[in-house]
């Protein structure tokens, strides 16, 4: 029996590496004789460095001081690999850092991430690849270039704090086109296939997990549509309607001002771990996530598995923390749904992930 093992993470729980651990040891315990490949996966969210670390050439970290969503000084790191910058939002302006009596989408920026571009750009990279995904903003990527020193200005023209979400606030842009540095090439990396804005945009779809009332996902929905429009006044090329755009609280509207090349992110890391071969080879392929639900199919790592196994006819298992989705011909594995006293699957993972397996095995 060969096993493929081809995770996410599960958000604010456990790693897709810990994922890989945990099934390992227990399928070495029970089937020493069965071959085992793990390839932990990320889409653009949280984990995609350390799911992209074995594939880049002689990479190495950088660590910088920055700041989080809501500006609290902190020390994020970044990879470094062939004159190219790897960088995961997440680990900077990401949700898992704030936590959820304070998360408040009306301050929250993507500042801190900004910092950490523009470290990258002192190194005289040739590249930037930023991971969208896991963010706690809504700001349409403003934070982000507040702090490569672009001013985003108010109805009375006075300059934003760059410790507030400015995208509510913004009336007025004045753009100069040496931010950066012109031949820098910049990627963004998507999470999900959402448009910017609308019914399945940033602010309707994912506001509300990041705290947004349903005032607050109206009012940024305005602003990512008013400020779509001040960009196009500027003769600035966008296309709202794009899927990706709605990735990571629309960090790629403004800065649209970089001409990023948007890419889907579970594509990105199937072919970057050559996942479609390790799945021709395999004779069961077990994936996880932390929540399965619709948005799980919106480009996301964990319905693309699910697509490619169905398309190469091989038995999948999914286990995940817990699901309103039902999926034809794949075992679905609930943790929130098992049982061991005095404990939940959130803060004790790898005791419900045996429990899962051993769900598999009857």
């Amino acid at each position: 029996m060969h096993v493929l093992l081809c995770p996410d993470s599960f958000k604010e729980s456990l790693s897709a590496h810990d994922f890989c651990k945990y099934v390992t040891s227990y399928i070495k315990e029970y089937h020493p004789d069965w071959q085992i490949t793990s390839i932990p996966m990320a889409d653009g969210g949280e984990g995609s460095l350390d799911a992209l670390l074995p594939y880049l050439i002689t990479p190495r970290w950088k660590k910088v001081t920055t700041v989080d969503a809501l500006h609290r000084p902190m020390e994020a790191k970044y990879l470094i690999s062939d004159n190219v910058a790897y960088i995961e939002l997440a680990k900077s302006s990401g949700l898992a850092w704030i936590e959820k009596d304070k998360r408040d989408i009306m301050k929250a920026n993507t500042y801190g991430t900004g910092i950490l571009i523009q470290d990258a750009i002192s190194e005289k990279v040739k590249e930037v690849i930023l991971f969208a995904g896991g963010s706690a903003t809504v700001d349409g990527g403003t934070g982000i270039m507040q702090a490569l020193g672009l001013s985003f200005f108010d109805k009375n023209n006075q300059a934003i704090s760059k410790d507030v979400n400015a995208l509510p606030l913004v009336a007025s842009v004045k753009i100069d086109g040496s931010i950066v540095p012109k031949e820098l090439k910049f990627k963004i990396i998507c999470d999900v296939n959402n448009p910017l804005y609308g019914p399945h945009g940033a602010a309707q779809i994912y506001g509300p997990q990041k705290g947004a009332s349903l005032e607050e996902v109206n009012i940024l929905d305005s602003g990512m549509a008013y400020l779509s429009t001040l960009l196009i006044e500027k003769r600035i090329k966008i296309s709202p309607e794009n899927q990706g755009m709605g990735a990571a609280g629309g960090v790629a509207l403004a800065t649209v001002i970089m001409s990023p090349q948007l890419i889907q992110g579970a594509s990105y890391f199937i072919q970057k771990t050559q996942l479609e071969g390790q799945m021709a080879k395999a004779d069961l392929i077990i994936t996880g996530e932390g929540r399965l639900d619709d948005q799980s199919l919106m480009g996301k790592i964990t319905g693309e598995v699910i697509k490619l196994s169905k398309k190469m006819r091989k038995k999948l298992v999914l286990i995940c923390g817990t699901s309103n989705s039902e999926i034809h011909d794949t075992t679905i594995i609930r943790m929130d749904q098992l049982y061991i006293s005095g404990e939940d699957s959130f803060s004790k993972p790898e005791k419900f992930i045996r429990l899962a397996l051993q769900q598999v095995e009857k």
